[in-house]
């Protein structure tokens, strides 16, 4: 945002200096502060914004700790596991430092509202399971329930909608995602300098996408998904799922 700010300053006294000549003067700038003013001022509500979506996606990276926010403890649950990789010089490793970022690209993607409606959701389920298992409750039974594993089915097949132009589309989610890393914990040095690579956001992919993939390997499979979501979204699911390395 930076860049932005900086970059739209710079060409637009560009501009000026072309129609006047190769220069402007004193005046000429003073003429221009208004505009400046006012692009300042939409940047600024832009930047509130920006770091109050960084500030819930932080509070939201502890999925692991609470359970306020269930959906997210579901959605990451299919890629988490990629966090346990010891070899630090991977190209496509994947950090848990990528959690605030990929909340805020999801929030984006999907929209606050059909976010929140998932939790809601979620949080139904995980009720409806605690009543019933009581002390002996465990998130692996949520996990491993078909009324989630359905939900996140849904919802991943909202994000394959978003990937109609899949170039574009992960090139937006790497940068976000890179202006978005936590900050470094103390018992995580080794993290330090990482950001998410294009290997490592098609590693990521493959991961949160895996069930999906499972799913529409099969003729039934398919035909759940077109019953359930249309044609349409099952050919992007196809599409998308073979661009990120699957074969179906």
């Amino acid at each position: 945002m930076a860049k932005a700010v900086v970059g739209s300053v710079i060409e637009r006294m560009k501009a000026e200096a072309t129609q006047r000549g190769g220069y402007i003067s004193i005046a000429d700038m003073d003429a221009m502060q208004a505009e400046f003013d006012e692009t300042a001022a939409s940047l600024g509500k832009s930047f509130e914004e920006s770091f109050d979506a960084y500030a819930d996606a932080r509070e939201r990276a502890a999925w692991d700790q609470k359970r306020d926010y269930p959906y997210d403890r579901l959605i990451v649950k299919k890629f988490s596991h990629l966090f346990k990789d010891d070899d630090l010089t991977r190209a496509d490793r994947v950090s848990r430092r990528v959690l605030p970022g990929f909340f805020i690209a999801q929030g984006m993607m999907l929209g606050p509202e059909a976010v929140e409606a998932y939790q809601e959701k979620c949080r139904l389920l995980v009720g409806q399971i605690v009543d019933q298992r009581g002390e002996d409750f465990d998130w692996e039974d949520i996990y491993e329930s078909p009324d989630a594993r359905g939900l996140i089915l849904d919802a991943l097949l909202n994000l394959v909608g978003q990937f109609t132009n899949y170039e574009r589309r992960s090139t937006w989610f790497i940068d976000l995602v890179n202006g978005h890393i936590s900050p470094l914990d103390v018992a995580d040095k080794a993290d330090a300098g990482w950001e998410l690579s294009p290997t490592g956001a098609r590693r990521l992919f493959q991961a949160l996408f895996k069930d999906l993939a499972q799913v529409m390997s099969t003729d039934a499979g398919k035909m759940r998904i077109t019953g359930r979501h249309g044609a349409e979204a099952a050919a992007q699911a196809t599409d998308f799922l073979k661009k990120i390395g699957y074969k179906l």
